[in-house]
């Protein structure tokens, strides 16, 4: 049970430890900042740190800056470490936001970023504007008719995603290995064609419903999706009929992978494949419309 004054040390983008606190409750909403501890070991509970929020400066804040505060109405994800409580003061009690989140991880990371931008910040901004301009292609992508163009026949794909070599869990490339070489044997159509498939079984998951069970981020919910392909067809086809059959936070990146590994192992070449549709979360807009 969340109580007013928990502490959570958070895992950073580079591997450092921050912190978030709750301050106040109602009902099941909890009004949550980011902490300024930022560092390599767990915070502990009488660091001063974790008693001051950040202060957001960075990009669109730098005119107006504010405390990166918000409203949660969902429990914290299960990566977040309880460490202890500190109880609120009686100015904390009173404080309030604006802001409402959804998901935890839109304020577990602000510390890091904001350390960025104070130190780092010609290339936190390159980056950025990279990543801006990345969904904004995103974005149009997901608008575009998303028509299949031709794909590898089921037997044939989920026969090469039966090789995958789960004695090997936890190291994604030697998991994958048995297919890249496989494929990679095969010709530059077969790698077109298999990339061709998983795009649209990626993109056949892309749903509300599905989305809702899994939570997280967009590429969360990607990874997520790429688990029940990797899983072979029968899990695969139970957690297309029953969102509730999602594998929850599990992830499988490695697999999108595969056909541009295969081919550039083939060709000596970078992977240059456009697919008909977009396994990209949201690019299925029947599969996110209200019921």
């Amino acid at each position: 049970m969340l109580k007013p004054g928990d502490v959570f040390a958070t895992r950073q983008p580079k591997g450092q430890y921050g912190a978030i606190r709750i301050i106040r409750k109602k009902g099941k909403e909890c009004l949550v900042y980011c902490s300024t501890y930022l560092g390599r070991k767990r915070p502990s509970l009488d660091d001063p740190a974790l008693r001051k929020w950040v202060m957001q400066t960075r990009f669109e804040y730098a005119a107006d800056p504010e405390p990166a505060m918000c409203w949660m109405n969902a429990g914290p994800p299960k990566d977040l470490e309880l460490i202890g409580n500190i109880a609120p003061s009686a100015a904390e009690k009173k404080r309030n936001s604006n802001n409402w989140g959804f998901h935890w991880c839109a304020i577990t990371d602000d510390v890091y970023y904001e350390w960025r931008w104070r130190n780092d910040r010609k290339k936190y901004e390159r980056e950025e504007y990279a990543a801006r301009a990345r969904a904004v292609r995103e974005e149009l992508e997901k608008k575009r008719r998303q028509k299949p163009k031709a794909m590898m026949a089921l037997p044939a794909f989920w026969s090469l995603i039966a090789q995958l070599d789960w004695s090997h869990e936890g190291k994604d490339d030697k998991v994958v290995a048995p297919v890249v070489k496989a494929l990679a044997a095969k010709s530059v159509r077969a790698i077109n064609t298999f990339e061709e498939r998983l795009a649209k079984l990626l993109y056949q998951l892309d749903t509300k419903a599905h989305a809702e069970r899994v939570g997280g981020s967009d590429d969360g919910f990607l990874y997520s999706r790429c688990v029940c392909v990797a899983n072979g067809r029968e899990f695969y086809e139970r957690a297309r009929a029953n969102p509730k059959k999602m594998p929850g936070e599990l992830e499988f990146e490695a697999l999108l992978g595969i056909a541009a590994t295969a081919y550039e192992r083939k060709t000596g070449r970078e992977f240059g494949y456009l697919t008909g549709c977009s396994y990209e979360t949201g690019s299925n807009l029947k599969g996110w419309k209200e019921k």
